[in-house]
């Protein structure tokens, strides 16, 4: 023992790699690559990405983007029709003139199996989404 001890775990005893003590991890394990899918310029309900299974959305960007002092709204919401009149809303989206935000949801995602679409309300955004369709659990 060096005396490099936490509780009774002689530390330099633990072989190097990627041990992790008293910590859980939530691993995630897709089937393909983080799709950036960005959409520019966006004036009206556009699909941002189409229904696949264990789809899920980690996150996105938004920029008010028209050429001039505007403000725009837009609400992401779940598609599963390719109509995005859905009721099931994930985010609602106010921008100011050249404002820019930026929403994360975690390690795990936000399951979004049916899709993702922008409904425009008003006003020109660009638009990023982070998505991964997961293995089959």
């Amino acid at each position: 023992n060096s005396g490099v001890d936490i509780g009774d775990v002689d530390v330099t005893s633990i072989s190097a790699g990627t041990n992790n003590i008293g910590d859980v991890d939530v691993e995630i394990i897709g089937t393909a690559a983080t799709i950036d899918t960005a959409s520019v310029g966006i004036v009206a309900d556009a699909i941002l990405e189409a229904a696949a299974s264990n789809l899920r959305l980690f996150g996105w960007t938004a920029r008010e983007s028209a050429a001039g002092a505007a403000a725009a709204t837009i609400v992401l919401r779940h598609d599963a029709d390719g109509t995005c009149d859905s009721t099931l809303v994930i985010a609602f989206i106010e921008l100011a003139p050249n404002e820019s935000v930026s929403h994360s949801y975690g390690d795990r995602g936000l399951a979004v199996a049916s899709g993702v679409c922008a409904d425009v309300i008003a006003g020109t955004v660009d638009i990023n989404i982070d998505t991964l369709a997961e293995a089959a659990p």
